[in-house]
């Protein structure tokens, strides 16, 4: 949804695996309920079809190295990052994540596009995910290797809203290192 190649066709299927994911994940994980559950997995699948035509970006580029290092599921790194990322790019991403607030819990709206990042970081903890690399056992002294390995992967790193440069893929895993969340609106 917030790649460079996204199209108003890939936009579509976006946006409503977004609607689906948003209202739906939490009642699936904490109930089971069945009906939660399908709609999570229509939006999962929609999800699928919008980033086999857009592609990913940034995120994926910074989860490689590290499940490949660490042998951790992909999904696990990509909600590990996601936070953290769109917490950099807010202002590259915001004017479509404005496009799916409306979809978010009341108390996370109001935020305006930061409120999708605090609630994308709130839904990971939830969830019983890692919080932070360090959380993992990855090693401060590792960081700027993995950043070096994130940024080579250009397809992803092109395909990025905004400019990427080597010290913001560092200063990401550095932030997603400690698992504090701080956004940027600027």
């Amino acid at each position: 949804f917030t790649s460079r190649n996204s199209t108003p066709l890939s936009d579509l299927y976006a946006r409503e695996g977004l609607k689906l994911l948003m209202t739906s994940l939490r009642e699936a994980y904490e109930t089971g309920d069945l009906d939660a559950r399908a709609r999570t997995l229509l939006g999962s699948y929609l999800g699928g079809v919008a980033l086999t035509n857009a592609g990913t970006w940034l995120t994926h580029a910074l989860a490689y190295p590290l499940a490949g290092r660490y042998h951790l599921p992909h999904g696990v790194t990509i909600a590990l990052f996601l936070p953290f990322v769109f917490a950099r790019k807010l202002k590259d991403v915001a004017d479509k994540l404005s496009e799916v607030i409306e979809f978010l819990p009341e108390e996370y709206r109001d935020r305006g596009p930061s409120g999708f990042v605090k609630w994308l970081y709130d839904l990971q903890r939830d969830l019983g995910l890692p919080m932070s690399l360090k959380e993992i056992g990855v090693k401060e002294e590792e960081l700027r290797e993995m950043a070096k390995d994130a940024f080579e992967i250009k397809r992803l790193v092109d395909n990025s809203p905004g400019e990427v440069t080597l010290e913001l893929v560092e200063a990401i895993y550095r932030d997603a290192f400690e698992g504090i969340l701080i956004i940027r609106e600027e």
